[in-house]
C-alpha cells in the first residue's frame, strides 16, 4: 500500500513540475542570460552565438585523466583481485588455455596466477603459477578438487593465500561423502612456501570456506567466512572470531589506512510463505570487545569496496568511486565515471596508487581484452567549459553509456552527465532509484533527457512534460521517418504525439503450431477456447500458476482494456470475463516438491517432447533476433505462429523496449538534445546491436541478412533459402542452434515485428486492482460478471485520476 499511494502522490503532483534543471556537481562560469524562452528556436547542434537564454557554460568536477598502460595480460588470462603493498602491485588473474593435438585429443588447463608490477606497469614477474586440480575418480562418481582464492600480499613483504582442497563421493546414495580443508598458506615474494595453518578446523561450519581475507598494518589477518569471522594473529593463530549466523554474508569489506576493518553486511529471513527478506547494514570490526560495531549506511547503494586513506575506505559503482569517513559518516564523491569518460560497467578493479591517483583494470568494448590505466585528477585546466545537459536514468544500459562518451568526446559545446538513479536501490527498497527521479520529477528537478525503464511513461506525456519528438522529426531537413520502423514510431504515441523513441526491443508474443492455428496472427479468447476443445487434456501453457497467467495476460493485453490518454476503461466486458474464467482453469499454486519428487523415468524426454506431442499447445516467446524462431520450431517440431495473446483486437503481441529515451519538455537544450537522440539510432549505433531488434530498418535488414548467412569453409557466405529439416529424433540433440535462419523463418519475423502496434508497459497500480478483485472470483464468492464490474469501477477512478 506504501508503494501504490506513494504513485498516486507523483501522478497527482507531476501536473505541478516546473521548469528547474536538474542539479550537477559543477563549477559555473559567470554570465549567461537569466531569462529568456525555455526552448529557443536554434537550428543545428551549436549554440547561437550570444548564448543560451537562462543557461551558462559550466565545468564539471570529479575528473579524472586516464593514462593507458603499454601493457597487457596475456590471451585468455582476466584479473581477480588487485592490492598494492609498498611500492608494487599484486595481480591475481584466472586464466585458461585450451589445445587439440593432431590425434583430436582436447586438453583443457586453467588456474590463477599471482604476478607483480610496478605502478607504472613495469618489472612485471610472475611470481607463482597455481593450476587448478580437477580429477575424477576411477568409479566416476568421485572427485577432488581444489581452488585457490584471496590471495592477499603483507607488509612484511610476504604473500597470504587460502586454498580450499574438496573431496566428494557419490557411489553409495545412502552415503554421500563431503571432506573439505581450508588452509591459509603464507609464501615469500619469490614464492615459495613458509607456512600454512588449517583454518577450518576453527570453525564449527560443515562448509567452510573464506569469502575475503584482510591484513591489518600490525599483520593481524582478519578472514570472513560463511557464519562469522575469524582474527589471526600475524603468525597465524586464532585470536578471535565472531559469529553471525548462517542466514548472513559480507557483500563487501575494506580497511582504512588507519586499520580499522569496516564491511557490508547482509542478512536473509524466509518468511512463512517462503517469500525472502534481506536487509544490509555497515559494521566496524571492534578488536577490543570483540564484536560488530554498526555504523551509519553511505547515502547510495555501496558495493566494489576498496582500501583507502586515513579515515576512509573507497567503494564504487555505476556512477561513480566514493570515499566514507568512518568518524564524520560522510560520503564524498571521488571520481565520476561519465565525466571521466569511461564506462562504469567495464571496470574490473580499482586500487588506490596514493597522491590521489588509482590503477584501474578494465575490459575493452569487445571484453575479450583487459586493459590498465593510471588515474590522475584533471587539472582546472584540462577541464573545458561547456553547457551541461543531464540525462537521468534508474537503469542505464551499457549502449547508452557508451553513446554519452562518444557525444561528450566530439562535442565542443555541450556535454551530457549521467545522474544513475540506480544507486540509490538497497536491499530492502530496490526500487528507491524510481522513486528518488519521481521525487525529483515532481519538485522541479527535471533532467535534459529520460531513460523512460520504470517510469509512468503516459502520465509524464500527459501532463506535459516530454517533449513533442514528432515536430522535431518534421523540423529537421536530415531526418527521414522511412528510414525507420514507423509501426515502432507510432506505438509510442499518446495522445497523438510522438514522445519518445525505442532505439532497440524485444517482443512478447506467444507462439504455437501453425497446423493448429493457422498462418496469421492473432487471435481472441474464443479462439483459444475453441483450441482446447480440439485437444482434450492439453495444457494450454506448461506449468504455470493462476496468477502467472494473470500478470502475462493482464500487461500484455491492457491496452485493450485501458485507455490512459482519454481514461477510458473497458473491464466490464464479454472479452475481460471470459479471461477471468480462463485464468481460472489454472491451478493456484504448484507443489514443486511434490512434482520433483514423483518424477517419472523418462522426465525429460516427456518435458522435451510435451509441444510436439500437442500434450501442451502455446507457449511464451520473447523474440529478440531472428534466430529465435529456430528455437520455437525445433521445440515444436514443425513450423509456428506468433498468435499473439488473446484480445479483442489486435494481434496480442507487445513491444518490450531495450530501453526508451525521451526529451524534457523543460529543457534549454532542445537542438543539442535532438542530435543526441539522433545519434543514439544512428546507423552505427544501430549495426552494433546484436541482442534485440534495432529501430532502423537498414540495420534489421543487416541482421536479417546475417541470421541467413553461414561462413563455409573459405570463408564465403552462403544463404539458405529452404527450410531446414527438423529431424533430429529428440529434442536437445542435433546441431539445429548452428544452422542459418532460412528465408521463410525470417520472413516470419520479420512479419511479427512489421505487426506489433503497442508497447508493453507495466501498471502495476491497475493489475493490483486486477489481483485483488479477481481473488474473489478464484475463491468462488463471486461470479466474473461481478468481479469484471468492480474492477471497472475501481480502475476508471484511477484512469480519471491519471489521464
Amino acid at each position: 500500500m506504501k508503494i501504490l499511494n506513494y504513485k498516486k502522490l507523483v501522478a497527482l503532483l507531476l501536473a505541478a513540475a516546473i521548469t528547474f534543471s536538474l542539479g550537477a556537481c559543477v563549477k559555473r562560469s559567470p554570465g549567461g542570460d537569466p531569462g529568456g524562452e525555455e526552448n529557443p528556436s536554434t537550428t543545428g547542434n551549436s549554440p547561437p552565438s550570444g548564448g543560451i537564454p537562462g543557461a551558462q557554460k559550466v565545468k564539471l568536477e570529479h575528473v579524472y585523466i586516464a593514462e593507458y598502460l603499454d601493457f597487457e595480460l596475456p590471451q585468455n588470462e582476466y584479473i581477480n583481485a588487485m592490492s598494492t603493498s609498498g611500492d608494487l602491485v599484486y595481480l591475481s588473474t584466472y586464466y585458461y588455455n585450451e589445445s587439440t593435438d593432431a590425434d583430436g585429443n582436447y586438453t583443457y588447463e586453467s588456474g590463477t596466477n599471482l604476478y607483480s608490477m610496478s605502478f607504472d606497469g613495469s618489472d612485471f614477474t610472475l611470481i607463482k603459477n597455481f593450476p587448478q586440480t580437477n580429477e575424477q575418480g576411477e568409479n566416476g562418481q568421485s572427485y577432488r578438487y581444489s581452488y585457490i582464492s584471496n590471495i592477499t600480499p603483507a607488509p612484511d613483504g610476504t604473500i597470504w593465500y587460502y586454498l580450499q582442497e574438496t573431496y566428494e563421493d557419490y557411489s553409495d546414495p545412502d552415503n554421500y561423502v563431503y571432506e573439505s580443508t581450508g588452509n591459509l598458506v603464507r609464501i615469500d615474494a619469490q614464492g615459495n612456501e613458509m607456512s600454512r595453518y588449517d583454518v577450518s578446523s576453527m570453525s564449527d561450519s560443515e562448509y567452510f570456506y573464506i569469502s575475503q581475507f584482510l591484513i591489518k598494518p600490525s599483520g593481524e589477518l582478519v578472514l570472513f567466512y560463511d557464519s562469522g569471522v575469524l582474527v589471526l594473529d600475524k603468525d597465524g593463530a586464532l585470536s578471535f572470531k565472531i559469529n553471525t549466523g548462517t542466514n548472513g554474508w559480507f557483500g563487501g569489506v575494506a580497511m582504512t589506512g588507519n586499520g580499522d576493518v569496516i564491511g557490508n553486511y547482509t542478512s536473509y529471513d524466509e518468511t512463512a510463505d517462503m517469500v525472502g527478506i534481506s536487509s544490509s547494514k555497515f559494521v566496524r570490526i571492534n578488536f577490543a570487545t570483540q564484536s560488530l560495531d554498526e555504523l551509519p549506511k553511505p547515502e547510495m547503494t555501496a558495493y566494489n569496496f576498496r582500501n583507502g586513506p586515513g579515515n576512509t575506505i573507497l567503494f564504487y559503482n555505476n556512477m561513480a568511486l566514493f570515499s566514507y569517513d568512518i568518524m564524520t559518516h560522510e560520503t564524498k564523491e571521488e571520481l565520476n565515471w561519465i565525466n571521466s569518460d569511461m564506462i562504469a560497467y567495464r571496470i574490473n578493479n580499482v586500487t588506490a596508487l596514493g597522491e590521489g591517483r588509482f590503477l584501474s583494470c578494465e575490459y575493452t568494448k569487445s571484453y575479450d581484452k583487459m586493459r590498465f590505466a593510471i588515474l590522475k585528477k584533471a587539472s582546472d585546466t584540462d577541464i573545458t567549459e561547456k553547457y551541461l545537459i543531464t540525462l537521468a536514468a534508474v537503469y542505464p544500459n551499457e549502449d547508452i553509456l557508451d553513446l554519452i562518451v562518444a557525444y561528450n568526446k566530439q562535442n565542443p559545446d555541450y556535454r551530457i552527465q549521467l545522474n544513475d538513479y540506480s544507486v540509490y536501490n538497497t536491499e530492502e527498497n530496490w526500487e528507491a532509484g524510481m522513486e528518488q527521479l519521481n521525487i525529483d520529477m515532481v519538485s522541479g528537478k527535471i533532467p535534459d533527457i529520460l531513460m523512460l525503464e520504470g517510469l509512468p511513461y503516459n502520465n509524464y506525456a500527459t501532463k506535459g512534460l516530454l517533449a513533442d519528438l514528432g515536430k522535431l522529426m518534421d523540423a529537421d531537413p536530415d531526418f527521414n521517418r522511412a528510414d525507420y520502423l514507423e509501426n515502432i514510431l507510432e506505438a509510442t504515441k499518446v495522445n497523438g504525439k510522438i514522445y519518445s523513441l525505442i532505439p532497440s526491443f524485444n517482443i512478447s508474443t506467444i507462439s504455437a503450431k501453425t497446423e493448429n492455428v493457422g498462418t496469421e496472427p492473432g487471435w481472441t479468447l474464443t479462439d483459444l477456447q475453441a483450441l482446447m476443445k480440439r485437444f482434450p487434456g492439453a495444457k494450454a501453457f506448461s506449468m504455470m500458476t493462476r496468477s502467472e497467467v494473470l500478470n502475462h495476460l493482464s500487461n500484455m493485453t491492457m491496452d485493450s482494456y485501458v485507455n490512459i490518454s482519454t481514461g477510458e476503461c473497458r473491464f466490464n466486458t464479454p472479452d475481460f470475463v471470459g479471461m477471468l474464467e480462463f485464468i481460472n482453469t489454472f491451478p493456484e499454486t504448484i507443489d514443486w516438491d511434490s512434482y520433483y519428487s514423483n518424477l517419472p523415468d523418462d522426465y525429460w524426454e516427456q518435458e522435451q517432447w510435451q509441444y510436439r506431442d500437442n500434450r501442451t499447445l502455446l507457449r511464451m516467446e520473447y523474440v529478440s533476433n531472428f534466430s529465435s524462431i529456430k528455437e520455437a520450431e525445433y521445440t515444436f517440431g514443425g513450423e509456428v505462429t506468433y498468435i499473439g495473446f488473446p484480445c479483442p483486437e489486435g494481434v496480442g503481441s507487445s513491444i518490450m523496449p531495450v530501453f526508451e529515451i525521451a526529451i524534457s519538455s523543460k529543457t534549454k537544450f532542445t537542438p543539442a538534445c535532438w542530435e543526441f537522440l539522433k545519434s543514439v539510432i544512428s546507423e552505427e549505433a544501430q549495426n552494433e546491436l546484436n541482442y534485440s531488434f534495432p529501430l532502423r530498418v537498414d540495420a534489421l535488414e543487416k541482421m536479417k541478412e546475417l541470421a541467413m548467412t553461414q561462413q563455409d569453409n573459405s570463408g564465403g557466405p552462403i544463404i539458405y533459402e529452404k527450410a531446414i529439416a527438423i529431424d533430429e529424433p529428440y529434442p536437445g540433440g542435433g546441431d539445429w542452434y548452428s544452422k542459418p535462419v532460412t528465408q521463410q523463418q525470417a520472413d516470419k519475423v520479420m512479419k511479427l515485428i512489421m505487426s506489433v502496434d503497442s508497447v508493453m508497459r507495466d501498471n502495476e497500480e491497475i493489475l493490483k486492482i486486477i489481483e485483488e478483485d479477481a481473488a474473489a472470483f478464484f475463491a468462488g464468492q463471486k461470479t466474473a460478471q461481478a468481479v469484471a464490474d468492480t474492477i471497472q469501477s475501481r480502475a476508471w477512478i484511477y484512469v480519471s485520476e491519471n489521464s
